[in-house]
């Protein structure tokens, strides 16, 4: 149930600002036409943001429906998968002013569970972006790929949000662990991620802060490193 409710918080999540706006337009069409101000032009164009905006809500729904299924073993290309998770939360990236910036291998193809890794990617991303909500200064995400020399996959994720409390870097994987508000989240994302990654693809994931330098400056944050066998 811990985990239905933590699925359906983030499509609520997702679909918030959607149908906001669809009420903005459609109350904005219905206002016009009440004063009689109505212009042809200007309810063909928030007719059209409407359908739209319908079809994103039904892109989220058919994404969170595809990996909330239970999972088969599959091939597939890594980087392919990568992207996905980033198209699922597309829309929340360019919201808060995200840039992601990806140095994928893109020849890396691997056998496990396709579906469970986008849950796993979604989730680190929705949490670096919470983390960024929380700095003024240019947000980025960076994702790369690669084979390291125990041929095993190695996917990180890093962030500049500034990184974890080291009192708390320790129980980031801990069900119900969160610093968040209780109205965004019950601490179950980077747990189910964890699950995901150890349990089911036979892989394994650490949390650590860094520091690196991009563009000649110094940025710190917390860095995720997923390794994967590339056969389960």
């Amino acid at each position: 149930m811990a985990t239905l409710g933590e699925m359906i918080g983030n499509i609520a999540h997702q679909w918030r600002q959607p149908l906001s706006l669809i009420s903005t337009c459609a109350s904005g069409i219905k206002l016009n036409h009440e004063l009689g101000i109505s212009k042809e032009e200007e309810v063909i164009n928030s007719l059209e943001t409407i359908l739209k905006t319908a079809q994103i809500l039904s892109e989220t729904i058919d994404n969170f429906r595809e990996y909330s299924y239970k999972d088969k073993l599959a091939k597939f290309n890594l980087s392919e998968v990568i992207n996905k998770a980033i198209k699922t939360r597309e829309h929340l990236i360019n919201e808060n002013s995200i840039e992601v910036i990806t140095n994928l291998d893109n020849n890396i193809e691997l056998t496990n569970l396709p579906n469970s890794l986008v849950q796993a990617l979604v989730n680190i991303i929705h949490n670096s972006k919470d983390a960024l909500e929380k700095i003024d200064t240019k947000r980025y995400i960076f994702i790369e790929s690669f084979i390291d020399k125990n041929n095993l996959i190695v996917i990180n994720i890093k962030d500049n949000a500034g990184g974890i409390k080291t009192e708390h870097i320790n129980k980031v994987f801990e069900p119900y662990f969160t610093t968040k508000h209780q109205a965004h989240g019950i601490g179950l994302g980077l747990n189910i991620t964890y699950k995901i990654i150890n349990d089911s693809m036979y892989g394994k994931i650490k949390i650590k802060n860094i520091k690196y330098t991009y563009q000649e400056k110094i940025y710190e944050g917390a860095e995720v490193t997923i390794t994967l066998p590339f056969k389960i």
